[in-house]
């Protein structure tokens, strides 16, 4: 009897073990990212495996490449990442955000397609600090848009710097339409 017990309890711990053992070693499978808000996920560079989790976890139903294409060597090209959107019938958009200070027109872009995005939108870059930074100032450009303080800490809470965009943040805010 006492045998069987201890059978059936290191049967149980042993089964626990290789299942977080499991996940665990496919969590490296997962991009690395957080929720900057209910409906915008920021990420790591994505690749078309990662698209199942994306589907599930995310429910993304727009995604917004900022990377230029040719970065990196071994990085996913938009066009294949594009191909993969349009199979989980996900709406894609190409906005390519070089490294070094974020061109006007990409902060224009990201605003107009952010404005017409539909569910959940997964915005990513190599690490994700370009994504939240553009962000940032298209959301300081957005009639309606967050106060300075509230997009400062937005983008501090999913892990990126952000002060040295504090001056442009707060002078787009007040540049913002008046209703």
């Amino acid at each position: 009897m006492k045998r069987n017990l201890f059978l059936f309890l290191g049967a149980i711990i042993i089964g626990t073990v290789m299942s977080a053992g499991y996940h665990w070693a496919n969590a490296q499978d997962y991009p690395k990212g957080n929720w900057l808000s209910p409906q915008l996920f920021i990420s790591e560079q994505i690749t078309p495996k990662h698209f199942g989790y994306i589907a599930q976890r995310v429910e993304a139903e727009t995604v917004i490449d900022l990377r230029p294409d040719g970065e990196a060597p071994d990085q996913p090209s938009s066009a294949d990442i594009r191909a993969e959107a349009t199979l989980a019938s996900m709406s894609f958009h190409y906005i390519p955000v070089p490294q070094g200070p974020i061109p006007e027109e990409a902060v224009t872009r990201l605003g107009a397609v952010l404005s017409n995005a539909k569910g959940p939108v997964l915005l990513y870059c190599r690490s994700g600090a370009r994504a939240a930074r553009t962000w940032a100032l298209a959301e300081a450009s957005r009639s309606g848009g967050a106060d300075p303080e509230t997009i400062a800490k937005m983008v501090r809470n999913v892990g990126f710097p952000i002060d040295d965009l504090k001056n442009n943040i707060i002078a787009r805010v007040a540049a913002r339409p008046k209703n």
